[in-house]
């Protein structure tokens, strides 16, 4: 039973009318009706009133009989598979904000919600960027923030936050807040949040390993190299991506030995999660350098990390070898949200004409041509 109609059921077994209950409430008797019609739901904080009106639970309000946990894991599976495959739509996230109706201050409703009118955001609206009188890029900040699904993403996450989310999930909403008070120029509250957080040289992973002893003390120690590796990828990419002083040729030759540096860590050649990082230092790498022989070699290990990647991307436990992190572990089961990345897609964004004319001639990737550059 939908909630209007429970209000309109528990109204008549009371023998109340509609304008009783507005006026109990200090709402319109329009509302009532319309919320008795299925037009509209009440405000979330009106949700505990009208059920102390009744004296029922907001469960009962809902007409819930034990299955809270059950609707609720059903709100989260649909999110997280829309969320996952970057197919979010306003109806999901119409559906979300109904559920949060449902279910006021539910912690990971929230979460989704937040994470979904973020991807929608940057699907439908864009985080653009423009060029500075410098010729740096910059943030496109005044058309940013005119993003209505950036601002209330934004309300929502920091909402979460004011929960007490676990670690994972923190970190998680972390890096999304990051992002969006870059791309909206809200600089000083990315600051007050990120003066938050501890330096990256007294991250998780490195006092972890700062701590432990006997057989621990190796797998700590891979993992910190691990997290560690995969920041500075991200970091190289960042500034590659947005300091425009920074020749092609430094670019790629950097890029090229980091990659090289980061591989030789395996030395199996399996890379696990980070073949995903690897692919996309490898596209960068290629899209910056001049040389066709040498762009071309540095996509073809692009294409071989992101095939990699595809095949283990739905393991939850990896493992490595090599003296560095051959006891190292991530386990990733749990941790959210898990992007079913399309790694592919938009590779060719970057890369030469006569790059790109060699590649789709090669039949070797002719499966990159199935899908949308």
């Amino acid at each position: 039973m939908k909630m209007g109609e429970m209000i309109r059921t528990l109204r008549r077994k009371e023998g109340k009318t509609q304008e009783a209950l507005a006026e109990a409430l200090g709402m319109s008797t329009q509302a009532v009706s319309r919320w008795e019609s299925g037009g509209g739901y009440p405000d979330v904080e009106m949700i505990p009133r009208i059920a102390n009106y009744f004296h029922v639970s907001i469960d009962e309000l809902f007409g819930y009989d034990g299955d809270r946990q059950e609707r609720i894991a059903s709100v989260l599976t649909e999110a997280d598979s829309r969320i996952a495959h970057n197919a979010v739509t306003e109806e999901c996230i119409t559906e979300l904000r109904e559920a949060l109706l449902e279910f006021p201050e539910e912690e990971q409703i929230l979460l989704r919600l937040g994470f979904a009118l973020c991807l929608y955001g940057t699907k439908n609206h864009g985080a653009r960027r423009c060029m500075g009188e410098d010729g740096v890029p910059l943030n496109d900040t005044e058309y940013n923030r005119k993003n209505p699904w950036f601002r209330e993403g934004t309300a929502v996450l920091e909402k979460v936050l004011t929960l007490q989310p676990a670690p994972e999930d923190r970190d998680a909403v972390l890096a999304r807040l990051m992002l969006l008070y870059g791309w909206m120029g809200e600089t000083e509250r990315a600051e007050t949040l990120a003066h938050a957080c501890t330096p990256a040289h007294f991250c998780r992973e490195t006092m972890l390993a700062m701590a432990a002893d006997g057989e621990e003390r190796q797998k700590r120690y891979g993992n910190e190299i691990l997290a560690l590796m995969d920041t500075l990828a991200g970091a190289l990419q960042r500034t590659i991506h947005t300091i425009g002083t920074i020749e092609d040729a430094y670019a790629a030759e950097t890029l090229n030995s980091f990659a090289q540096l980061f591989e030789s860590l395996f030395t199996d050649g399996q890379c696990g999660q980070y073949h995903l990082t690897l692919c996309r230092l490898y596209l960068l790498c290629a899209a910056r350098t001049a040389d066709p022989e040498e762009a071309l070699a540095a996509f073809d290990r692009a294409f071989a990390h992101g095939t990699a990647y595809e095949a283990v991307r739905e393991n939850t436990v990896f493992t490595y070898s090599g003296p560095f992190v051959k006891e190292a572990q991530d386990v990733v089961y749990g941790k959210w949200p898990r992007w079913h990345t399309d790694v592919f897609s938009g590779y060719r964004s970057g890369l030469s004409e006569a790059l790109l004319e060699r590649i789709d001639r090669d039949p070797k990737y002719a499966v990159l041509r199935e899908r949308k550059g």
